[in-house]
C-alpha cells in the first residue's frame, strides 16, 4: 500500500503502533518513511493517546488550517502549494459545496501542485 500524505501515513503508523506498542514496532515504523516529521511526533510524542484521540486531535487541527486558509483566498487567487495537496483537496471541497471563491480557480485550473520526494540512494 502506497500512502502519500504524512497525516494519513501518521494515523496509519500510529493505528499500526496501537496493535503492537513495542520499541521494535515503532522503529520498524519510523524506518518506513525516516524524514517525516508527523510520524516521528505521533509514535514519540502522542504515544499516550487512544487512536480516537489523535484522530480527533489531527481533524480539528485540519479544520482549523482550512478555515484560516479558506479566508486568505481571493477570486482569480493562483495556489501556489508545495507538499500540502490534502489542503488543496479539502479547500476545493469545500468550495465544491459553498460554489463560490475557487469556482473559477477550479475551471481554469490555476492551482498547481509541485510534490518533491526523497531520493532513495
Amino acid at each position: 500500500m502506497k500512502i502519500q500524505s504524512a497525516t494519513t501515513l501518521a494515523r496509519k503508523a500510529f493505528y499500526a503502533y496501537k496493535l503492537i506498542p513495542t520499541e521494535e514496532s515503532k522503529k520498524e515504523l519510523l524506518s518506513l518513511r525516516s524524514t517525516e516529521p508527523m510520524l516521528y511526533n505521533v509514535l514519540n510524542k502522542y504515544n499516550k493517546l487512544t487512536y480516537e484521540e489523535l484522530s480527533k486531535k489531527f481533524d480539528d487541527s485540519q479544520s482549523k488550517i482550512n478555515e484560516t486558509v479558506y479566508k486568505l483566498i481571493n477570486n482569480n487567487d493562483i495556489i501556489l502549494l508545495i507538499a500540502m495537496p490534502l489542503l488543496l483537496q479539502t479547500l476545493l471541497y469545500i468550495q465544491r459545496k459553498k460554489e463560490s471563491i475557487l469556482k473559477s480557480i477550479i475551471q481554469r485550473q490555476d492551482h498547481y501542485i509541485k510534490e518533491e520526494r526523497p531520493q532513495k540512494n
